[in-house]
């Protein structure tokens, strides 16, 4: 048995040939994070985790987004921005702004869109981990200590916080409360996506070490341990604060405490799946992939951390030994019409 954080791995089964012959490949349909009128999905709770009221300030998802760490999370334009330093905003590049017209709101303050820089390597392809854009304000912003811009390769099998002002729900209900009010929940990152060079397709490899992964993956857990959509690479143990992002949430961040510092992983980009509900994937452009680019637009300059060895590390590269060249993949295909999240069928082993 191997145990990282927040999980456990039974050696032999992760080796046994009949296993691995018999993962379950599922084919996901991409929901609103396809549309402009409703970006990536969820910002939902647990259900056991209401108390007092989900829009009560003293609800613990709130007062979690509220901690100063988190204090880089504005909202830009109908959505969510990440201001990293100067009169720079990360977000999600599907994310629709106005020159001269959108506004970044932050510390009490608002800001216009001035200019706005697509990664150069995004498609409107969800899956090809490029849903990322930089924007410039019309002035820098005052009193808000920026987000710091990780840069190391760390972040599987670790909990990340994710925080936006999208719509929020319960595992059981999905998003049914209206965007605004600015929340915080936790995951842990359960595998690193990469396209697999089919249409709107993620490859969950077995080798999310691989440098081009560029995805993070996790699974909205519910406390009655029957939706671990991620399995066998995740758990179905929830973390306190289980969460998944939501309509509105697009743009939001990610962020993971590395030597007690708070650095920005992931810009929310898309969900699969049961859209807020319990099962729910949801997808975030990892940001470590992209600090160059950062770099070479804003100026803003990113410090390494040093790489942290995970147990989950050994396991992965055991499992490529073990013949891993199998990739699980997920077929995300958008359904805007429809809105539906559904599983469609199982699909044949690569």
């Amino acid at each position: 048995m191997i145990r990282t954080r927040n999980r456990d791995f039974d050696i032999k089964k992760l080796c046994s040939t009949k296993w691995v012959d018999n993962i379950v490949l599922a084919l996901l349909t991409i929901t609103a994070a396809l549309s402009l009128s409703e970006p990536g999905r969820a910002g939902t709770i647990r259900d056991d985790r209401v108390a007092p009221g989900i829009n009560d300030p003293a609800n613990p998802y709130i007062q979690l987004a509220n901690e100063p760490q988190f204090d880089s999370v504005g909202r830009l334009s109908a959505f969510n921005g990440i201001y990293i330093g100067d009169d720079w905003v990360l977000t999600a590049a599907h994310v629709g702004l106005n020159i001269g017209v959108s506004q970044f709101n932050i510390g009490g303050n608002s800001y216009t869109v001035s200019e706005r820089f697509l990664h150069p390597n995004w498609t409107g392809d969800f899956s090809n981990g490029f849903d990322i854009q930089l924007v410039r304000l019309d002035s820098n912003v005052m009193g808000v200590n920026p987000a710091l811009i990780y840069a190391g390769r760390s972040e599987l099998g670790q909990i990340g916080t994710f925080v936006g002002h999208g719509r929020s729900g319960t595992g059981l209900t999905g998003p049914n409360v209206p965007p605004g009010t600015k929340r915080a929940g936790t995951n842990v990152i359960d595998v690193f996506g990469t396209n697999s060079g089919m249409p709107n397709g993620i490859a969950l490899g077995l080798n999310p070490l691989d440098p081009n992964n560029n995805i993070l993956l996790a699974d909205f857990d519910s406390p009655n341990l029957d939706t671990n959509s991620l399995s066998p690479f995740s758990v179905p143990t929830p973390t306190n604060l289980e969460y998944s992002i939501a309509d509105r949430d697009s743009g939001g961040g990610a962020f993971m405490n590395f030597g007690g510092q708070w650095r920005l992983v992931g810009i929310h980009s898309f969900v699969a799946n049961d859209t807020g509900r319990y099962g729910t994937i949801l997808g975030d452009t990892r940001v470590s992939l992209h600090t160059a680019w950062i770099t070479s637009v804003s100026g803003i300059e990113t410090t390494p951390v040093p790489f942290q060895f995970h147990a989950s590390h050994g396991l992965v590269a055991l499992g490529i030994l073990l013949g891993g060249d199998r990739i699980l993949k997920l077929v995300l295909q958008s359904d805007v019409i429809k809105g539906l999240g559904k599983v469609v069928k199982a699909l044949p082993k690569p």
